[in-house]
């Protein structure tokens, strides 16, 4: 495995280019595929993507069997399908395979169980013909790969990149709208990563009209259908193509912005409200990462629980005795009941144990071969999102701590949103809309809050609710 250390700076691109042997890379997102398929006019396997021609496996038999050097870009979600039917070939012509961003598949696999098996396919191959690759690796739970040999890469002269980190006390997207139109001016763009649709959706009610016509939103195929047409964005040879663009984590890994230098503002938005917009250190360099030419500024914008949680390795360790647990029973299942006979009870026992070995409604278990094993990707999800809240999003003094290993943090802003008084004066308006004359209501909305650049959007957007 490669430890990289640091995003875009050329991994895959060095397999690919490679002219001494077959390869298949295999990426966590779709975007990440076609991309590198277009960029290096190599094969792509995947759902449609503009511009981008999906191959044939009897075009990968064809190339291969005459001799052409072959190397096939594939999504994660697509490998299982592909490599049923090309099993022989890979490894008749000693293809080599390559898993990108490998952090990614542990962190997704809880609602994208095909990833793991991408994990059981890699382990097909021979040492020699495989690798794992991130700019941000994790701990692996799959006892497998811990004999995997590794490789750091570090760079002597690496610059820290200087941070802006905002701690919303109330409310993230009241903050966030502020940070946007702040950021907005000509001749620069925003770049806003947030994963949460429903939050976006949020968020473009809560910017003014005419920002919000300027907003795209990169995101997957599926999720599009939530937005209007003109709000879907894309990149195009790396430029954004809306002056204020949201994106998904469908876009936090591997796709590269080349806007010039210092013409994009980057934005981080998580609200711990939202637990899917949450994103742990190493996600946030990828995210950041994303930005190929320095950007202008650098901000990320959270709330934290103030919950207090137990020590990491408690955790950890409470995870680990679940794992002996379940492999214990999954061994006896496996071998004493099978032995004796008691293959339907077993499978029984298989069911029941698949419905209730989850923490915090994780399942902790797969299906594979006709069997149920152990789901350690799973378990290293919990584990990373577990310290992300522990580090990063628990105490505010912890956040700046631990993002200071990995950045410069330049500012530690409580943001000055709408205090009490503001609040009560908007709830007091919004009661007496129906009886006063709106020019007077406008008045009193623009006056109660005190922050200029929000005060004309959000007494509009109150009257146009209520009206």
């Amino acid at each position: 495995m490669i430890d990289k250390r640091y995003p875009g700076i050329g991994a895959t691109t060095l397999e690919i280019e490679d002219p001494y042997r077959n390869s298949i890379i295999v990426f966590p997102t779709k975007a990440l595929a076609a991309t590198k398929a277009k960029a290096k006019n190599i094969h792509y396997f995947g759902s449609a993507y503009p511009g981008v021609n999906v191959s044939t496996i009897s075009k990968i038999i064809e190339d291969t069997e005459s001799g052409l050097l072959t190397k096939i870009a594939i999504v994660a979600d697509s490998l299982v399908n592909v490599y049923d039917k090309l099993r022989d070939t890979l490894h008749s012509y000693d293809f080599f395979i390559v898993l990108d961003e490998i952090d990614s598949f542990q962190t997704e696999s809880s609602y994208r169980p095909k990833l793991e098996e991408c994990i059981d396919i890699y382990l097909e191959f021979p040492p020699e013909r495989r690798c794992l690759v991130s700019a941000t690796l994790e701990q692996f739970s799959d006892r497998r790969l811990l004999s995997e040999p590794k490789t750091t890469i570090m760079i002597d002269d690496y610059v820290q990149l200087v941070v802006k980190v905002i701690n919303a006390t109330k409310s993230a997207l009241k903050v966030a709208a502020q940070e946007i139109i702040r950021a907005y001016e000509p001749g620069k763009k925003v770049f806003v990563a947030f994963n949460s649709i429903d939050g976006i959706l949020k968020l473009l009610e809560i910017l003014p009209d005419t920002l919000a016509q300027e907003t795209g939103v990169l995101c997957s195929t599926d999720s599009q259908s939530r937005f209007k047409s003109h709000q879907i964005s894309r990149l195009e040879n790396g430029i954004l193509q809306h002056q204020i663009t949201f994106l998904t984590s469908a876009f936090f890994v591997g796709v590269d912005v080349l806007e010039p230098q210092e013409t994009v503002h980057a934005i981080i938005l998580v609200d711990t409200n939202i637990p899917v917009s949450l994103v742990s250190e190493a996600k946030i360099r990828q995210i950041f990462g994303r930005i190929r030419h320095t950007a202008a500024t650098y901000t990320i914008i959270l709330n934290c629980t103030e919950r207090p949680y137990l020590p990491i390795s408690t955790y950890r360790e409470s995870l680990n005795k679940r794992q002996i647990a379940y492999e214990q029973v999954l061994d006896a299942i496996h071998g004493s009941f099978d032995q004796v006979g008691l293959h339907e009870e077993g499978r029984e026992i298989e069911t029941i144990m698949l419905d209730t070995c989850r923490v915090d409604n994780i399942c902790l278990l797969r299906r594979a071969n006709n069997k149920v094993i152990l789901s350690t990707s799973n378990f290293d999800y919990l584990i990373i999102r577990y310290t992300a809240l522990k580090k990063l999003y628990s105490d505010f003094k912890n956040t700046v701590k631990n993002l200071n290993n990995n950045f410069k943090v330049h500012q530690e802003a409580r943001h000055s949103e709408l205090n009490q008084s503001e609040e009560i004066a908007i709830a007091k308006v919004e009661a007496l809309l129906q009886d006063q004359e709106l020019a007077n209501m406008m008045h009193i909305l623009e006056n109660s809050i005190t922050d200029p650049l929000l005060a004309k959007g959000k007494a509009n957007r109150i009257l146009t609710e209520i009206f």
